[in-house]
């Protein structure tokens, strides 16, 4: 997949989740948990996506959640969620992921 700005990347992704059949809310969900991603990297002005950054925010799912902060299907989804779209980014593909 070519470079693109964040904002390219979140037009794209929801592009690609809408081909998929995915309604609007469903896609918001989706969108809103990815903009979290985005948001990150924009803070540290990286211009694209940095595995480490990606990989805190996976541990950061794990402390709240032995935290007792989220439950278990929330860290579930916004793992799944993290997974897709960073498999969206590599390969330009949503597909559903297994639970």
């Amino acid at each position: 997949m070519k470079q693109q700005t964040f904002t390219e990347l979140m037009e794209s992704y929801n592009d690609a989740l809408a081909a998929n059949g995915l309604s609007v809310t469903g896609r918001i969900g989706k969108l809103q948990r990815c903009a979290v991603i985005v948001r990150r990297h924009e803070a540290l002005g990286k211009d694209k996506i940095d595995d480490r950054i990606i990989a805190d925010y996976i541990r950061e799912i794990g402390n709240r959640f032995n935290a007792g902060e989220i439950g278990e299907d929330h860290a579930s989804t916004m793992r799944r969620e993290t997974e897709r779209f960073i498999r969206f980014i590599k390969t330009g593909e949503v597909k559903p992921l297994l639970p």
